[in-house]
């Protein structure tokens, strides 16, 4: 009678722990599969973080391309109106162009102020043979008086 009764305890013992045991191992699958969730997220985090920083080069190259072609669009928009005043050929133009450059670089005027100001001391009825020299003399005299 103690065998049967034994025997029927650890019976019922077992129909009732067999769905814990079950929660049990469907726990630990989740959590597994928690795990493998978690490490795919922290590498779509970081390739992410990689595309961000990527994306954020690329718009800041383009800004700046974006700005460089802005300031050279203006330069040949005012060595175009430059050349309504010149009226010379487009070599004799390029050399006009070269000079504005050069004395950009030197002066560290923009390409289009000076260009502006080529444009103004032609107007002015300086000869173009001179307009340049004429002009970068009187940025330094201007220059002189506003020092003093």
């Amino acid at each position: 009678m103690g065998n049967h009764q034994t025997t029927w305890v650890l019976e019922l013992v077992n129909k009732v722990s067999s769905p814990f045991k079950s929660i049990n191992r469907w726990a630990n699958t989740s959590h597994t599969s928690v795990a493998k969730l978690d490490k795919r997220l922290d590498g779509l985090k970081t390739r992410s973080g990689q595309l961000t920083r990527r994306i954020g080069k690329l718009a800041l190259a383009g800004g700046a391309f974006a700005i460089l072609a802005q300031g050279s669009l203006k330069f040949e928009t005012a060595m175009s109106r430059a050349n309504t005043m010149l009226d010379v050929s487009k070599t004799e133009l390029k050399g006009y162009k070269s000079e504005v450059q050069s004395l950009a670089i030197e002066s560290g005027t923009t390409r289009k102020e000076l260009a502006d100001g080529l444009y103004g001391t032609i107007s002015a009825g300086v000869p173009k043979d001179n307009a340049i020299d004429f002009y970068v003399i009187q940025r330094m005299q201007l220059q002189v008086v506003l020092l003093n």
